[in-house]
């Protein structure tokens, strides 16, 4: 199983891993990283590296769905590639997406 890392600006993340759980239940493989407004880039690189840490104990690889290409959660993740080298970004996140992910990675 693949853990699954969603990170978006504000708190979109969190509602859907909250939407998806209605449909497919608790997901333990699931992490979710917001950007908040007027957070620093740093503790916003400290959250992600502390769900990365959480996510890679046992697994090879984490698939990293994020909102928008070249935004700062995805910037975020690019630049952590260097320390993190199985890291997958895929940019979009979406309702269809996430439970696609979570269906293929999860379960």
């Amino acid at each position: 199983m693949i853990p699954v890392l969603i990170s978006t600006h504000g708190p979109t993340a969190k509602s859907l891993i909250e939407t998806t759980e209605m449909i497919y239940g608790q997901q333990d493989l699931c992490e979710v990283a917001s950007f908040a407004i007027g957070q620093s880039l740093e503790s916003f690189q400290q959250q992600i590296e502390q769900k990365l840490a959480l996510l890679t104990k046992e697994n090879s690889t984490v698939l990293c769905l994020v909102d928008l290409k070249g935004g700062t959660p995805f910037n975020t993740l690019v630049k952590l590639m260097g320390n993190y080298s199985n890291l997958e970004i895929i940019t979009g996140v979406n309702i269809p997406m996430l439970l696609g992910a979570v269906d293929l990675c999860c379960t």
